[in-house]
Order: C-alpha cells, then structure tokens, then sequence
C-alpha cells in the first residue's frame, strides 16, 4: 500500500550509503521514523501489509544494521534486505585508521555530531584529491581539501590534512549567511577558525563566519573592508582551543591579532574560552550543546592569555577533584540535563528527550584543560559520570506526572482549565505534540474524511461511531486510566483505516508508540517505550494471534508494571498509553472471565474504498489540519467527562458480544459437540479428549486438563468424584463426537 513519504531520509550524501539506498526504496511503503537510526513501513514482501509493523534499525556509518518483521518473525542484517530488495551494494574508499582519519564524509560528519546532510548542503563532497580520499570544502576562491587518510607528510612527518589550491586567496567563508543570522536574532557574529566549525555552528544556529586558509593572526585589508560594509555589531571571537588559536586572538610580535585589531577598528570584541581540551574547537563545543550553543557562548569567560610561569604554578597548587569537575558541568547544564530511567535526558523545546550520545564526551572535555589536577583517563571519566548520576538523578515517580497538561509546540494546554500555560521543565515530560495549540483552528477535511470511512452496514455516515471515534482520541489524550478501554480498528484493507492511524501517529508526535501485543509475554523489554507515551499502536496481527492477557489488562487498567531494558536496570512504572490496535481480523485470547471484552471497543471500518476513489494526497491535507483535529478532540473529551461513559452505537456493541462469543472456545465446543440435559453425565477423561480434539479441528489451543475443570464449572456442569473418576453431570457428549474419538484411537 502506498501513501506519501512521512520522514526525510537522514542517511544521504553524494556517495550513497546502503542505509541511503534501502530507505529510498522503502518509501513507498510509507516510511516513518521514530527516533534516530529506527525506522518502520508496511512490509515490501507481503501484498497486504497495511500495519507499519516492518522495522529497520540503522547504525550511524549507514553500512550496518537490521530489519524485523513483527508479523512473521522475519528478520536479518541491513546487507541481507538490500540483497532482497535488488540493490547493489556501494564500493567503499579504504583509509587508514588513525587518530586523523575518517572512512567518509559520513563518519567525518558523524564525528563532528552533525547529519552528513548539513555538509552536503553546504556543497561538500567526497572525492580522489591526487589519488587520496578527500573532502572538497567550496570557497569563493577554490576548493580547499581535506585529506581524510591521516597519512602523514613527507617532509615534516605529520598528519596531513588541509590542502588550499596553488595562488589561494584568502576569503571570508560564512560570512553573509551569518551576518543575516545575526541580524535576525540580534546577536553577535562570532568569528572562528576552520570551515567545519562554521558549518557546525550555523547548523545549531551560532552565526559564525571564518577566514579561509588558516588560521590568521590578522585580517587582511580587503576583508576587514569586507566586514565593515556588512556588519557593525558586536563581535565574539571563538578560536581553538591550542596556541594557535591563542595567537588568532592575541597576534604575535609581528601581528595585532584579532582582538585588538577589529577594537581598534571600532568593533564591540570579546574573545571566549571555550573552556575544551587541547585542539577543541567550536565545531565540538556546539555539538556538545546543540541548539543552546549559542545561549551557552555568551556566558563565557573571556580568553586570557598564556599565563607566565608564576600563573603556571599558583594553578597547579589548585588541585581539582572529580566533584569539582562534575559540578563544572552542573553549573554549564544549568538545570537541562538530568538522569533518570536509567539513562541521559535533556530538556529543551518543552520537553525531555534522551541524549543520542552519553554524557561521557562532554566529560573528557570538561577533564582537558585540569590534566594537572586529574589524569583525564576512563576511570576518571566514569568516576565524575557515577558522580553526576547521584546528583543529577530524578526518581521515577517524578517523571510524566503533568496530568493535567498535554504538551504542544507553543505550550502546555491544561485539560482541566482549557488555558494553554507556558512549557515547564519540573514537570519531566518526554512527549510533545508536534504542532501548535490555535483555538480557533477547523478540521473540516477531517470530519468529511470520517463521515466516508466510518459508516452503518447501510454505508450511509454513523454519527453515534463518529461520537465514539471522537472521545475515544480526546480520551487518549490525557493520562486518565479511569474507564479502562481500548480501541480495535477492525477492517480489510483499503477501507480507510491505515489512513486514519497515520493522522493518529501524526496527531501524537512523540507521545505515541508501537508495540506487538502477540509477543509481549515473551518480548518485555517493549514495555520500557510506553512510559510518557498517551497512545500505544499495535502492529496487525497474524492469522490466530493470542494475546497476552494479563499484560495487556495491566496496560488498559494503568496498573503498576515493571518494564525490563536491554543493559539497563529495570524500572517500575503506571502506563498512561491508550491501545490503539488496527487488524483485518481479531485477534483471540484465553481470558474467560470477560476482563478483556469488557476493555474493548471495536471500531468497525466496512466500507471498503474503489481504488478510483482513493485520494493520495488525504494524508497531507488531512496532517495539515492537525491543530483542527486537536480541538475536535477536545470536544469528544468534554462529552465523555460529562456523560461518565463513552457513546456506543450498535454495531459497536453487535461486534464486541460476536467477539465475546467467538472467544468462548469451551461454550462453542459444547454447542458443537454435546448434549446439555439434567440426566446427562460423562466422564472427565472422555469429556477432555473430546475437547481437545474439537480443539484440534477448529484451529484453537486448548487449556490444560486441570484449567478447563473451571470453564465446566462456569457453564453449569458440576463434578461428582466417584470410585471410578470424576464425571461431569447434566453434559454428555454428541455421536458425532464419540465417533470423531473413535476415528481417532483407532488411527
């Protein structure tokens, strides 16, 4: 089944990765990705695959990874789904595993904490410069290279690395894209060394501009001519963390250096310490603090420069101890980064989201410039880790307790007061909505959308199911328990309902996510992503799929749970998530005593759509029409507050007593194949074996002999122990079925 494509493939560039190719190829099946390096589509190798429930996992050099098939238990390496899907797999540039060198333009973007698509936006590339693997870095006077062999020089031995063109001309790199940035945020411009930090800069968001082809220690005339006539504002200087980018700042006894050449020109300058280890630069600074880079750059010290030697020594007497360190970071996270759920969060936009990489970088940084006080080794980077765990970690139950609130782009809209409220980072939020909160905002596409797909068996619109569609979705927004349902979208294909989950994934943003409900008693550690999320969407479900019933009844009912991780300690939770589970057909369960029934409501899609009615373009007018769809929502929510119950049309309560029905195996066995009467009696061995072969030809999983004695129980049998056996009185069984014994023992 085809739609739109969701998500942006993150694994291009010019030289296509494998990731790259099969994402490219799975984006006719509607492609989504749910956090970094996973993804999921419908199948490409099963026809009628409409569930989303085909998972790929990438790592981040694009060559490795997996795919999972979640309705046949299909799986296998990145290479083995290229292999399927008919693609040839990309010829690789062998290099050198150095210190200095980088396999690609992948790995070199990866390392610098980017997207590789933030350097061929830039127009970089990966090429052969005089027969060595290269990056050509664009210049409006040449391309410079950037040797990624790490081979050192013949002359002088070292690594090399970049190369200007014969006749350079120095040129500014940067310069008018940072000089708008500026402009439009009214903050400074800050100067640096090196096109990869102005490219990572600018990616987060820090107007930054450099001058190309080393680093100078003085602007030349036509340059600063250059900067006069673009930009008069105020200026931060950002250089490398060595003695070269000392001597940027502070000049030579031949040069003025930067600082006090741009002040004597009339500028506003400061020049920062980034505060990293030796050869750290600003490229490695932004991607430790992303987008509040620039935030966190204008509360720096001032660079000093090189101390004497008496400076020297008072600074070595100063020991430093691993607190000390860990509290220096503390005071740099300012309150947005915290340790909870086993693992690294930082709260930025209105919400907390784990961090791709530990905090472990960000330590080795903070270590580089105390070498004297403490030997930046592994144990002293897990010493101050364990350290800023015990200080910085949040306890569980003070995770997602905002039950008030559901957290959108611009706010917190309080379901309660109807107000929208500013973002608040006490509150621990892990999910956000990924539009803004508009009150005045209409779905009318939506509602005419509904009234096709959600139809009597007449096919005329059933406004009583679309009452019910609309305070089930207002219901999942909030983190209420309290009515104990859940949601089945039961319908063939084409029938409009892969449509209406993508607007639900759409809706939800992060606070969704997906679970296979058939696996979970064997699969736990899914549990350890339903935590934060509102909704939970099942993957569809294979022909005779159980379901694992007394999970599911603690994850429908917000009964406390334990979710296991991969690695991690385990941890105890209350799942706020409503299940929402798209299928062609029911799925069975074991439970007997109506807790599951009674926790459903079917939602039935049965008016399938001629393939020359089908829009492909809905899905994006309907996405569009999200912050409308929201408001409805709360409408359907306000009515179910009301009335204390949720609205069930007929059909609705027609499909769950047939699914309550069709679940009783024990009840359709009897009506198949026994007589019910007070004179009647049979043996409990007869009457078991005989069940079990019913069983056998009906596709069902019998219980166990000793589990079923209670089914008889509860269908009025009652069990008198005698010297020969228990018998089972008022049930004996039909001919059909002592003949069907007999075939049986005598084949």
């Amino acid at each position: 089944m085809q739609s739109p494509s969701l998500i942006t493939n993150t694994h291009s560039n010019s030289h296509d990765t494998t990731a790259k190719r099969v994402l490219d190829a799975l984006q006719p099946y509607r492609l989504a990705q749910d956090s970094p390096g996973q993804y999921r589509c419908d199948s490409p190798f099963r026809a009628d695959s409409d569930s989303n429930g085909f998972c790929v996992t990438i790592a981040d050099d694009g060559e490795y990874g997996a795919y999972y098939d979640q309705v046949t238990g299909e799986r296998g390496s990145l290479y083995d789904l290229a292999k399927r899907l008919g693609i040839t797999l990309p010829e690789r540039i062998p290099v050198e595993d150095t210190k200095r060198s980088y396999r690609d333009l992948d790995e070199y973007a990866r390392v610098q904490g980017v997207p590789v698509e933030v350097f061929t936006a830039a127009g970089v590339s990966q090429t052969l410069h005089k027969g060595r693997p290269a990056l050509a870095f664009p210049t409006d006077t040449g391309v410079i290279h950037r040797y990624i062999d790490g081979k050192s020089n013949k002359q002088n031995g070292k690594p090399d690395s970049w190369v200007n063109p014969p006749n350079y001309q120095k040129c500014w790199y940067g310069l008018n894209s940072a000089v708008e940035m500026a402009n439009a945020t009214n903050h400074p411009l800050v100067i640096t060394n090196g096109i990869t930090s102005v490219i990572v800069a600018q990616h987060y968001g820090v107007p930054s501009a450099c001058i190309t082809g080393g680093e100078p220690k003085e602007i030349p005339v036509n340059l600063l001519k250059e900067l006069q006539e673009k930009f008069t504002g105020p200026i931060l200087l950002a250089p490398d963390n060595d003695q070269s980018g000392k001597g940027m700042v502070f000049g030579s006894s031949t040069k003025p250096g930067l600082l006090k050449q741009l002040q004597d020109t009339g500028y506003q300058v400061r020049a920062l310490d980034l505060g990293l280890g030796n050869k750290g630069d600003l490229a490695n600074y932004c991607s430790l603090h992303e987008e509040n880079s620039m935030q966190r750059l204008l509360q720096l010290d001032e660079l000093k420069p090189t101390q004497t030697r008496e400076e020297q020594s008072a600074a070595k007497s100063q020991k430093l101890t691993h607190p000390d360190l860990g509290n220096m970071l503390i005071q740099q996270w300012d309150g947005n980064v915290a340790y909870f759920r086993d693992g690294w969060y930082r709260y930025n936009n209105g919400w907390w989201h784990p961090l791709q990489r530990d905090v472990g970088r960000e330590i080795w940084h903070v270590m580089q410039p105390h070498k004297e006080s403490v030997r930046p080794t592994a144990n002293a980077r897990n010493s101050i880790g364990e350290y800023l765990k015990d200080m910085l970690h949040v306890p569980d139950e003070k995770i997602d307790r905002g039950d008030s609130f559901i957290n959108l782009r611009n706010g917190l809209y309080n379901l309660e007061s109807g107000i929208l409220e500013p973002h608040q980072r006490d509150l621990y939020l892990t999910s956000r909505l990924d539009f803004d909160y508009d009150p005045q905002a209409k779905a009318p596409n939506w509602e005419a959308f509904l009234g096709q797909i959600l139809v009597t068996p007449d096919g005329e619109p059933d406004q009583t199911l679309i009452e019910l569609v609309q305070e089930a979705i207002g219901y999942s927004l909030t983190t209420d328990m309290s009515f104990q349902k859940s949601f089945w979208l039961v319908g063939q294909p084409a029938s409009g309902k892969s449509t209406f989950i993508d607007v639900l994934i759409q809706l939800m943003g992060n606070a969704y996510g997906v679970l296979d409900l058939s696996t979970l008693d064997r699969n736990g550690y899914q549990l350890a992503d339903v935590p934060g999320k509102r909704i939970v969407l099942c993957s569809e479900n294979a022909t005779n799929t159980v379901i694992a019933d007394n999970i599911y009844k603690q994850l429908v009912s917000g009964d406390e749970m334990i979710a296991r991780q991969i690695h991690r300690e385990p941890f105890r939770f209350r799942s706020q998530a409503k299940i929402w589970w798209g299928m062609n057909e029911t799925p069975r369960n074991l439970d007997r005593s109506g807790a599951i029934d009674r926790r459903v409501l079917i939602i039935p899609f049965n008016r399938p759509i001629p393939e020359c009615d089908q829009d492909p373009h809905m899905l994006n007018r309907l996405v569009e029409e999200l912050s409308g769809i929201f408001n409805w929502a709360l409408v359907g929510l306000e009515r179910l507050r009301q009335n204390e119950q949720f609205t069930v049309p007929n059909q609705v309560a027609k499909a769950r007593e047939e699914y309550r029905l069709e679940n009783d195996t024990e009840s359709a066995f009897v009506s198949d194949w026994c007589q019910v009467g007070k004179t009647d009696e049979v043996t409990a061995t007869d009457l078991y074996a005989a069940y079990k072969l019913w069983c056998e030809h009906n596709g069902h999983r019998p219980k166990s002999k000793n589990k079923v004695g209670s089914d008889w129980k509860r269908l009025g049998f009652l069990a008198d122990h005698t010297r020969n056996g228990t018998v089972y009185r008022g049930v004996s069984l039909t001919i059909v079925a002592r003949k069907s014994i007999e075939f049986r023992q005598t084949t």
